[in-house]
């Protein structure tokens, strides 16, 4: 049985757009984009992860966190059990630590990008 990580990914607004990140090389996934987050730590809540995660990838600030849609996929060597939450974005400019890219998009946008397999049902609701 593969090994379950438990991992946030915030849905930042910024008036009607909305921020999306690539993932770097050599990671796994990597060329692939997603919406920012990051693992959960032992004892920290969801809304803390992200925060936290968001501060230190991005180096912004984020605020109204809400609870968005919950993701179980199967990468095949672990599994991710993906809690989205809808941001505002608060402040600070993006500095990319962990990622190759990052662009602030429309909705209509997302389905011009190719998504990580995990974040591709957020993108559908999104769009609906």
């Amino acid at each position: 049985m593969s090994k379950k990580i438990k991992v946030t990914a915030a849905i930042i607004y910024k008036a009607d757009r909305l921020l999306i990140t690539q993932r770097s090389h050599p990671e796994k996934l990597a060329g692939l984009w997603e919406f920012p987050g990051g693992k959960v730590e032992e004892d920290e809540s969801l809304e803390a992860c992200l925060v936290r995660e968001i501060s230190e990838e991005l180096e912004l600030n984020i605020a109204n966190l809400t609870p968005y849609l919950v993701v179980e996929h199967d990468y095949g060597d672990f599994e991710i059990e993906l809690h989205s939450f809808t941001a505002n974005y608060d402040s600070g400019e993006i500095v990319l630590h962990s990622h190759k890219n990052a662009e602030w998009i429309s909705v209509t946008q997302l389905t011009q990008y190719d998504f990580a397999p995990a974040d591709k049902p957020i993108v559908q609701k999104l769009i609906k």
